[in-house]
C-alpha cells in the first residue's frame, strides 16, 4: 500500500490486477470491490459464484450498486418530522445493480506500533433482510478505522426474496435453497481470508459485528457449519433471532412461485423473471391469509428469513448454541432501549396504532394467540403500572423481536463456550426533536463508527451533541478493543464484567455509563415464566 503522502492514492495489488482507491482525511478507503460474481438469470438463485480475476486496474473509488430490493416510501409531507429525519439518515444508498455482492475497505493510515496486522472488522447492514445496503454515510468506517486502529470491512448481500426465498427440493441442481444472502456473508468472509492482509488487516483476528438484520446475519453466521474458521469473535446490535424451519418456508414458497408465475420446477422460468416482479410480489401481505397457512411463517410474518434443518444451517440459533457449535468465540450481544420505535417514526399514523401493526408482524414472538398476546400485556402494564398503552407496547416490540432471545443467547454462549460472554444495552437518549427518537434502533452502531454527524437534529443542542461524542469515542473505544483483544474497555467506561447467569452484568451505554447486574430482571421474568 502506498504511503508517500497525502497526495498519492493508494493501489493494493489482489490476484493479478490493482484495486485503485482513495486516500481523504488521513484514511484509505477502497469501495464496491467485487467479492462474488454478479447475480443475473439464474446467478440470482444459486449460491455466490466467484468474482472475475483481477488482470488490470479496478476503479474502487465509488461504493458499488445495492442489491435489488423494494423499499416502500411515504411522501415526506405526510411523514411526522422524526419520520422524515429517520428517512434522511438512511439516505445515500446506491441504485440498485447486478453488481451487487461487493465490499468496502477502510484503512487507517498510521501504521500499527508492532508490525503486527490490525484486526479486521466487518460490518453487516441491517434493513430486515428485505432493504438496505453498505453506503449510507451512518456506516461510513474511516473514523472507526483511524480512531480504533482497524481495518474496517462493510459488505453487501442479496435481499428479500432473491437472498431468502428457500424452495429446497423445489428445483433441479440446488437452484433457490434457502440462505443465498447469508451465503454470500460467507464468500465475503472468505475474499477477506484471502486478500486482506495487502490493506493491512489480520486474516486470523476477525470480528463479525452486524446491526439488526445485520445482527441476524451473524446469528446465522455462529450457527453455520460453513462459516467455520472464517472469523473469530462477534457482536450482535439488536439482532433478531428469527429463522424459519424449512418445512414452513416449503409450504409458503410455491404460492409466491405461483404470483411469480413461476411453475415449482421451471429453472427457466425462474431464470427469466424480472427483479421487480421479485421485490414486488407481495411476499408480506401473504402472510396475512386466513388459516394461518404457512406456520411458523404464518406467526412471524417475515417472508425474507433464514431457513434451518438446511444444509447451511442444520439447527436454529439457540439450538446450535446448546450444543456447543460457538465453541471459542467471543460474543459481545446488546440492544437499544427503545428498538421498537423503529416501527413507528415512519408511519403517518397515530403512534398507538402504528405499534400495533408493527407488532402484528411479531405475533408469534409474543404469543401464539390472542389470548396469549392479551396475556402478557397484561402482565407488562402490571410491572410498568406507570406507562401507558404506547409505552407498553413499544417495550413488549423491543423485547420479543430483539431482546429476550439475545438475553438467552448470552445465557447459553456464557455456559457452553470457551469464548467470552459480554452484554450491554444502549440506554443514551437523544435530545433533539422533542426526544422523539430516544435510544434509537441503530444509534449504537451510529456511535460505534463516530459518525455522529449523520443523524443530524435527532442529537438536540450544542451541549448535548458534546455528550453525545463523548459517548460515541467510548463506544467505538470499546468495540475496537473488542476487536484487538477480546476485551470491550475504553477509558470512558467502567470495567465491563463478563455475563454470566448468576451475576448477568450488563454495561448500560449512557451519558454516564455503569454496570447493572440482571437490568430489569421483573420483566425478564415475564418471559421465563412463559417458558417454565
Amino acid at each position: 500500500m502506498t504511503t508517500s503522502g497525502p497526495a498519492i492514492d493508494p493501489a493494493v495489488a489482489v490476484g493479478g490486477g490493482l484495486i485503485q482507491g482513495q486516500f481523504s482525511d488521513g484514511i484509505y478507503s477502497f469501495k464496491g470491490i467485487p467479492y462474488a460474481a454478479p447475480i443475473e438469470g439464474i446467478n440470482r438463485w444459486l449460491a455466490p459464484k466467484p468474482p472475475a480475476v483481477l488482470a488490470d486496474t479496478f476503479d474502487a473509488t465509488q461504493f458499488g450498486p445495492s442489491a435489488p430490493q423494494n423499499v416502500p416510501s411515504v411522501p415526506g409531507w405526510l411523514m411526522p418530522k422524526a419520520g422524515a429525519a429517520m428517512m434522511d439518515m438512511l439516505g445515500g444508498m446506491t441504485e440498485p445493480g447486478p453488481d451487487c455482492l461487493s465490499l468496502n475497505v477502510w484503512a487507517p493510515t498510521e501504521p500499527s506500533v508492532s508490525d503486527e496486522k490490525r484486526p479486521v472488522i466487518f460490518f453487516i447492514h441491517g434493513g430486515g433482510l428485505a432493504s438496505g445496503g453498505s453506503s449510507p454515510p451512518t456506516a461510513d468506517g474511516g473514523a472507526l478505522a483511524k480512531r480504533g486502529n482497524v481495518v474496517v470491512v462493510s459488505v453487501n448481500y442479496r435481499l428479500g426474496g432473491i437472498g431468502f426465498l428457500a424452495a429446497d427440493g423445489l428445483f433441479d441442481d440446488d437452484v433457490c435453497v434457502g440462505n443465498r444472502g447469508f451465503m454470500d456473508i460467507v464468500a465475503a468472509l472468505q475474499w477477506v481470508q484471502d486478500n486482506i492482509e495487502p490493506f493491512g488487516g489480520d486474516p486470523d483476528n476477525v470480528t463479525v459485528v452486524g446491526q439488526s438484520a445485520g445482527g441476524t446475519c451473524v446469528w446465522a453466521l455462529l450457527s453455520s457449519p460453513a462459516s467455520e474458521g472464517l472469523f473469530h469473535r462477534a457482536v450482535v446490535m439488536s439482532g433478531p433471532i428469527v429463522m424459519i424451519d424449512i418445512a414452513d418456508h416449503r409450504k409458503f414458497t410455491p404460492d409466491v412461485l405461483k404470483a411469480m408465475k413461476v411453475p415449482v420446477g421451471d429453472v427457466e422460468a425462474l431464470a427469466e423473471v424480472s427483479n421487480d416482479v421479485i421485490v414486488g410480489s407481495k411476499m408480506q401481505t401473504m402472510l396475512y391469509r386466513r388459516g394461518e397457512p404457512y406456520g411458523e411463517m404464518s406467526h412471524i410474518r417475515l417472508p425474507a428469513a433464514g431457513a434451518y434443518h438446511t444444509e447451511f444451517m442444520p439447527d436454529d440459533v439457540l439450538v446450535a448454541m446448546s450444543n456447543a457449535r460457538v465453541r471459542n468465540i467471543d460474543l459481545l450481544i446488546g440492544n437499544c432501549r427503545h428498538d421498537g420505535r423503529v416501527a413507528v417514526l415512519p408511519m403517518p399514523l397515530p403512534k398507538l396504532l402504528a405499534i400495533q401493526i408493527g407488532n402484528s408482524l411479531f405475533n408469534g414472538l409474543i404469543g401464539n394467540t390472542k389470548k396469549e398476546r392479551k396475556t402478557m400485556i397484561g402482565e407488562y402494564k402490571s410491572k410498568l403500572p406507570d406507562s401507558d398503552s404506547y409505552t407498553v407496547l413499544e417495550r413488549i416490540q423491543s423485547d420479543a423481536l430483539y431482546r429476550m432471545r439475545s438475553i438467552r443467547a448470552a445465557e447459553i454462549h456464557s455456559d457452553t463456550s470457551n469464548g467470552k460472554t459480554y452484554m450491554y444495552q444502549f440506554e443514551y437518549e437523544t435530545k433533539g426533536l422533542n426526544g422523539a427518537f430516544g435510544a434509537f434502533h441503530g444509534f449504537d452502531a451510529a456511535f460505534m463508527f463516530n459518525n455522529l454527524s449523520t443523524l443530524g437534529a435527532c442529537l438536540g443542542d450544542e451541549s448535548d451533541v458534546a455528550e453525545a461524542q463523548a459517548l460515541a469515542d467510548s463506544i467505538t473505544d470499546a468495540w475496537a478493543a473488542f476487536a484487538h483483544t477480546g476485551v470491550p474497555e475504553a477509558s470512558g467506561l467502567p470495567e465491563w464484567p463478563e455475563y454470566d447467569v448468576e451475576r448477568r452484568h450488563t454495561m448500560m451505554l449512557n451519558a454516564r455509563s455503569e454496570v447493572v447486574g440482571d437490568p430489569d430482571a421483573h420483566i425478564r421474568a415475564i418471559w421465563e415464566s412463559r417458558h417454565s
